[in-house]
């Protein structure tokens, strides 16, 4: 006697059912494909900024040691210099300029490394070290890196260039 096939019961019907399962993995996987998505665009937003001020600390450093940017307060022309010449997606408000002169190669360390520059100010001589240093905040907008972080639009990235050179003989 051959068995009778097992009926199928109407409240298992729908687990055996393949209709939606597309729409089921695109909800499961669209939101980390988004989140990545949000950090390769801002991480190349943050690069494209990084460049731009590396740019701008470069023109600036090539003023300052051919003698353009002369004044009693070397830090202050270079500020203007550098407001001056920033694009328009970066504001002046948030960009510290900061320039110090020292006669010794020795102490370019520690002219390097503190924040507030110990070496002397206005302009420096012919021969003389320079440190220039530019620090940017740019706050973050719609980060994945915020959410995970929690953190807030205030506390943002600080972008730094820094650049050494020494002034060239200028008359």
């Amino acid at each position: 006697m051959t068995p009778l096939p097992f009926p199928k019961a109407p409240r298992f019907a729908f687990f055996q059912s393949k209709a939606g399962t597309s729409i089921v993995e695109f909800a499961i996987v669209a939101p980390m494909f988004i989140l990545l998505l949000i950090g390769v665009l801002e991480t190349s937003y943050v690069y494209f900024l990084q460049e731009s001020l590396e740019t701008r600390a470069e023109a600036t450093m090539r003023a300052i040691i051919t003698g353009t940017l002369v004044s009693e307060s070397s830090s202050d022309s270079a500020r203007k210099a550098v407001c001056a010449s920033l694009p328009s997606y970066m504001r002046c408000d948030r960009i510290a300029v900061e320039v110090a002169y020292t006669p010794e190669v020795s102490q370019i360390k520690a002219v390097a490394l503190q924040s507030a520059l110990p070496g002397r100010a206005g302009t420096g001589r012919p021969g003389d070290m320079v440190v220039l240093r530019l620090l940017y905040r740019w706050p973050m907008r719609l980060s994945p890196f915020s959410l995970v972080r929690g953190m807030k639009e205030k506390d943002g990235y600080a972008l730094a260039a820094l650049r050494l050179a020494r002034v060239e003989r200028y008359s």
